[in-house]
């Protein structure tokens, strides 16, 4: 069958060239794409000292009007730090997010092993978009220590 001579009825236009624009149309919309992102990074502290390994995870916050389907995630270094990355991407969308902390330890309290079930060394709050207290608007122009993250507990 040669596709040169089939053409579209309303528009004139050969119909393997509509197809190739409504398939390109299509995948453009596919994909990773996550938009402009902000970059993030800042320390987390837990009773003024910093957590020194974990995970920071942003989760939109619908109730905010945050849409995205994208979850930031960085890790804690052991000076506390954390940079977010979105799709192996620095940064995050712009928008309100919840925030969690994952952090967890194989040894008890004065430092000896402890086999079995990693224990977090945060409140289990922290771990819980619906019940953390973290709260933050990823934008623009931020200052330093805008995504500062202090736990208590």
């Amino acid at each position: 069958m040669h596709f040169s001579c089939v053409r579209s009825p309303s528009a004139g236009w050969p119909l393997p060239i509509l197809l190739l624009a409504g398939c390109l149309s299509v995948f453009a919309g596919c994909g990773s794409s996550s938009g402009d992102l902000i970059p993030v990074s800042g320390k987390v502290t837990q009773n003024g000292q910093p957590l020194t390994t974990g995970t920071v995870s942003f989760r939109p916050d619908a109730a905010r009007m945050n849409q995205s389907q994208h979850q930031p995630t960085g890790r804690i270094e052991a000076d506390g730090r954390y940079t977010l990355y979105t799709t192996e991407r620095s940064g995050a969308p712009p928008g309100w997010y919840k925030v969690i902390v994952f952090a967890s330890s194989q040894t008890d309290e004065k430092g000896q092993a402890h086999p079995g079930m990693p224990k977090s060394i945060v409140h289990v709050q922290y771990n819980d978009p619906a019940q953390t207290p973290l709260s933050i608007e990823v934008k623009a122009g931020q200052t330093a220590g805008a995504y500062d993250l202090k736990l208590e507990k």
